[in-house]
């Protein structure tokens, strides 16, 4: 569902919806968009349950769509956000389990100086001290890599659990509140593993790059120096 909130429209066809049942052309009227993006998000949201289609008894046998009572619950939340708190909702809501694993690392160390340590940190995390960390990492420009963990990163920040000012990852309040408790729920192994980063953490970019490079040289193909950090 969640998904299907962050689409273009979608959040629009919920909130004329929420006002009444619509014909497909009243709704595409009203929301803007061509008609095959407004038919994708209403096949999308019947499937997750958040509206029903239904078709007039008379002629001309039009197609009236209607929010369910999900759909309903879900457009009522939504409904008294502004566009900004909305999308930071949604975005919250979508807060995915793989998240926990950046959130908890910046709160443990306090402070990751950009996203290339972050990657490396983390890839680390689960390559050399074993900790089975849900990300896929592929040789890259400055070694390690991950997208999807590019893309929670800007989710966090978004969301307003993580704060990149100057280009170094720090929790918001309410960001610390969420990870101290995902932290203190781990295993002891895990909290150390995550603990015996911060020397990696304090280590010069250049240097940790490097050691990455020699230790994982499969994961570093290709990849270049920097400059020191």
């Amino acid at each position: 569902m969640l998904e299907t909130l962050q689409k273009k429209k979608s959040t629009s066809i919920l909130l004329a919806l929420l006002e009444d049942s619509r014909h497909v052309r009243e709704l595409q009227s009203e929301v803007g968009g061509s008609a095959s993006t407004i038919g994708s998000r209403i096949r999308e949201m019947k499937e997750k349950g958040l509206v029903s289609e239904e078709t007039e008894k008379n002629w001309p046998y039009k197609k009236i769509i209607k929010l369910t009572n999900r759909g309903r619950d879900v457009a009522e939340v939504l409904s008294g956000l502004s566009g900004f708190a909305r999308k930071r909702k949604i975005t919250l809501m979508s807060f995915k389990e793989r998240m926990k694993w950046p959130l908890v690392l910046v709160h443990r160390l306090k402070e990751v100086d950009g996203a290339t340590r972050m990657q490396k940190l983390l890839f680390l995390l689960k390559r050399k001290f074993g900790v089975e960390v849900p990300y896929n990492f592929s040789p890259y420009k400055y070694g390690p890599f991950c997208k999807n963990l590019a893309r929670d990163m800007a989710c966090l920040v978004t969301a307003g659990l993580t704060d990149n000012t100057e280009e170094s990852y720090i929790l918001t309040s309410e960001g610390e509140e969420m990870a101290e408790e995902i932290f203190e729920n781990l295993s002891k192994k895990v909290r150390e593993a995550i603990g015996s980063l911060e020397k990696f953490n304090k280590m010069e970019l250049r240097r940790l790059l490097n050691l990455v490079y020699t230790q994982f040289p499969e994961e570093s193909k290709g990849s270049r120096e920097i400059p020191n950090r």
